[in-house]
Order: structure tokens, then C-alpha cells, then sequence
């Protein structure tokens, strides 16, 4: 009747149905400090990704900051709303938009934009509109819009050129150098978007001012001003990282 303490315990478990305690202690022990140390590697690898995306997220936000700050201290003295303000000049560039809004509805942008060029017009101030917008889909065509708007504003059709290649500022502000060889323009756009459109022309060697047409005030959307905010700092990457280049500097109008 002589059994080792293991036979004993191991015989004793099995009539009763109870653990007991011969098997060694190290055992188990090992088994709780590896999923000890599996639950501070994870906890670790979590802190590092986390830190890093904050880190990301807050050098974003220093560079989003620091591009508006820039563009708009370097470019907001020449932005104007009265025409008396402007010399004469040869050309104004119209930066297109949607003339209709989600819902059918006139667009304020658009309108506030072609009001703003017919009073060019009257003022006799410029001799050629450049009409650059967007015209990716034959059911979408900017430029073709605002041309009509003019029209109907008593522009004659003889100082209208369509850019149809103007898919964003940045194309629009380039292509107006180098396909229709502008180095000095009148740009009509919203003060929001005068910023960024002036720094493009100084950066590629045009002496621009604005005639600002009318914000819409309650009518515009937090999402336009955001979208504004974040293309600031895109224009920098534009220009000083990505090299940007429109995708055609060919000729292309209606």
C-alpha cells in the first residue's frame, strides 16, 4: 500500500472528481505569466500605434494651420470688392462652380460670380473673359454655363474664351499662364477662395487681384469652408512635394 504522493493524489482525483494539488505549482505559474506577458505586448503595440496616429494627427493639423495662416496673410490685401478699386486689364479669369445646387436650386456661388463679371463688363474694365471650369461628363459643362449666364447679363460672346479644362483652381490658375499666356488677371471668385487662387498666381509668376463676388452667408454649408481649409494646405503639397501637373495644358475650348 505503499503509492507516491502523485499515484495517491492522481487515484484520489480521479474517485472524487476534485483537483488536487500534486501536480507541481510551476506549472500553472508559467502559464499566467504568458498571458501576462501576451497582454503587455498587446497593450504595448496598441500604445505605439496609438501614439503614432495621434502624432500623424496632430502634425496634420500644425501643417493645415500653418499653410492658412500663409496663404491668407500673404494674399488678403489684394482682394477687392469694388471695381473702382481695379485698373483696367486685359483679361479676367472666372473660376467656375455648379450653377445648380443638390436640390435644382440656383446656385449663390455661381449667380454672385457672373453678376460680379457682368459688372466688369459695365465698368469697362476688361477685355476678355476666360470662363475655366469643369466639363469631365457631356451632361456637366461649367464653362458652357457661365457663358450663358453672361450672355444673358449682355456680355457679348466675342470676349468670352471657355476653358474647359479647368477641373480645379490649381489647373485653371495654370493653365490661364501657360495656354492662354495671362501674366496679369482679374480673378472672380468668393473671398474664401481668393486666398488660395492668388498664392497659385504668385507662385506661377501672374499678377493677380480679386474682384470678390458676394458669400452667401447663411445659405453656405460648414462642409464648403472645411473643404476650403484642407485644399489650402493641398495646394502647398501641390507645389512643393507632389509636383502637381494639370493633366493637359493643350488648348480646350467650345
Amino acid at each position: 500500500f505503499f503509492f507516491s504522493s502523485r499515484r495517491r493524489h492522481t487515484r484520489y482525483g480521479t474517485v472524487t472528481g476534485v483537483q488536487t494539488c500534486a501536480l507541481p505549482i510551476c506549472f500553472d505559474s508559467r502559464i499566467f505569466k504568458r498571458k501576462e506577458l501576451v497582454l503587455v505586448m498587446r497593450l504595448r503595440r496598441f500604445r505605439i500605434y496609438f501614439g503614432f496616429i495621434f502624432f500623424l494627427l496632430f502634425i496634420s493639423i500644425c501643417f493645415i494651420a500653418f499653410a492658412n495662416v500663409w496663404l491668407i496673410r500673404s494674399t488678403q490685401k489684394r482682394i477687392f470688392k469694388n471695381p473702382e478699386s481695379l485698373p483696367h486689364h486685359q483679361a479676367a479669369l472666372v473660376l467656375g462652380t455648379s450653377s445648380k445646387l443638390m436640390g435644382g436650386k440656383p446656385n449663390p456661388f455661381f449667380v454672385n460670380r457672373m453678376d460680379k463679371a457682368a459688372q466688369l463688363f459695365r465698368n469697362d474694365i476688361v477685355d476678355q473673359f476666360i470662363l475655366s471650369g469643369d466639363n469631365r461628363r457631356s451632361d456637366y459643362n461649367e464653362p458652357a454655363r457661365m457663358r450663358d449666364a453672361l450672355l444673358r447679363r449682355g456680355v457679348p460672346d466675342s470676349l468670352i474664351t471657355l476653358d474647359s479644362a479647368g477641373l480645379r483652381t490649381f489647373d485653371s490658375i495654370l493653365r490661364s499662364r501657360y495656354v492662354f499666356g495671362k501674366r496679369s488677371l482679374i480673378i472672380i471668385t468668393q473671398p474664401f477662395h481668393a486666398y488660395r487662387a492668388l498664392f497659385l498666381c504668385d507662385y506661377f509668376g501672374i499678377k493677380a487681384v480679386v474682384f470678390a463676388a458676394r458669400e452667401p452667408g447663411e445659405q453656405i454649408g460648414l462642409q464648403v469652408y472645411l473643404r476650403e481649409i484642407i485644399a489650402r494646405a493641398k495646394a502647398l503639397l501641390d507645389i512643393y512635394v507632389l509636383g502637381t501637373w494639370p493633366d493637359s495644358l493643350e488648348s480646350v475650348r467650345d
